[in-house]
């Protein structure tokens, strides 16, 4: 009988699991687009702002010497 009244107790559990995947969802969709935004921010700062090349001397390493 203690059985029975344990597992009425639980009952409308299954509501609270459901709502709290929809929030983690959501959660999960926001931080989604929040890092999409941010490297494709980055990718935009990139072609604006090339790297600029240095030229690389020839006889730098014999400054080691």
């Amino acid at each position: 009988m203690e059985d029975i009244i344990v597992a009425l107790q639980f009952v409308g559990k299954g509501e609270d699991i459901l709502v709290a995947l929809q929030i983690m969802g959501k959660g999960m969709l926001g931080i989604f687009i929040a890092l999409s935004i941010v490297y494709l921010f980055v990718i935009l700062l990139n072609k604006l702002f090339p790297e600029k090349k240095k030229e690389v001397l020839e006889d730098e390493g014999a400054d080691d010497k």
